[in-house]
């Protein structure tokens, strides 16, 4: 077949003189740089090549697996595929957004779920009961379940005590029908506190506070008291 009619900008006049070749397949056509495309992708510089997104580039070979909040932390195959993934330092979220690693929408701990105001004081310690300065997205313990000593969300039953509802083991203790978290009954807090619910628990016989290691002592024996 003629050369000139085998290629992206054929000359307006074409000889018909045959040549012997490769040549590309019928329907594609051959550009400047010698690869064989649709005639009607002759004008793109990277053919077959998807626009991506501003916060996404290109990618020949890349593992999906890294590139997502839900995945980023198990184990990846050691396989890769082309296309359009989030650029360097981001990570494609539930909606498919690129987002910074800390604005994902997935939590990658046991029993955490995304909330709308994540509490740092949703332990089995304070069960939740503190007030934000501030509400921030975040991941929280799902509903029934705190965290232990170790940061992990536990079924509320599995907190250190619940075992024995009502048995106090701590020195000066007694059960309460609506007992102030240990983080209230202090020394310095004095149980001025808030709650937003009452629950019944092991509190500070009256007239004692817990010092800084937990422990109820006399409030003349604070190291805040005053006579």
């Amino acid at each position: 077949m003629p050369d000139c009619q085998n290629r992206c900008n054929p000359p307006d006049a074409c000889a018909a003189v045959c040549k012997s070749g490769c040549f590309c397949k019928e329907g594609l056509v051959m550009r400047e740089d010698g690869k064989c495309l649709r005639k009607d992708l002759c004008g793109e510089k990277n053919p077959g090549k998807p626009k991506c997104e501003p916060d996404q580039e290109y990618y020949d070979c890349y593992q999906r697996c890294r590139n997502s909040c839900a995945t980023r932390n198990g184990v990846c195959p050691a396989m890769c595929e082309s296309g359009c993934f989030c650029k360097k330092g981001l990570l494609l979220d539930s909606q498919g957004k690129c987002v910074e690693p800390d604005e994902c929408d997935e939590c990658s701990g046991v029993n955490e779920e995304v909330v709308p105001c994540a509490k740092p004081c949703n332990t089995c310690l304070i069960r939740g009961n503190c007030k934000l300065k501030r509400c921030i997205k975040g991941c929280d313990c799902k509903s029934g379940y705190y965290r232990d000593d170790s940061g992990t969300c536990i079924p509320q039953d599995q907190c250190p005590g619940a075992s024995h509802p009502d048995e106090c083991s701590g020195e000066n203790e007694e059960k309460m029908p609506c007992a102030k978290p240990k983080w209230c009954n202090t020394c310095g807090i004095r149980g001025n506190c808030k709650l937003k619910e009452c629950e019944a628990g092991c509190d500070c016989k009256s007239g004692h506070y817990r010092d800084d290691s937990g422990v109820c002592i006399p409030e003349d024996q604070c190291p805040a008291a005053t006579t």
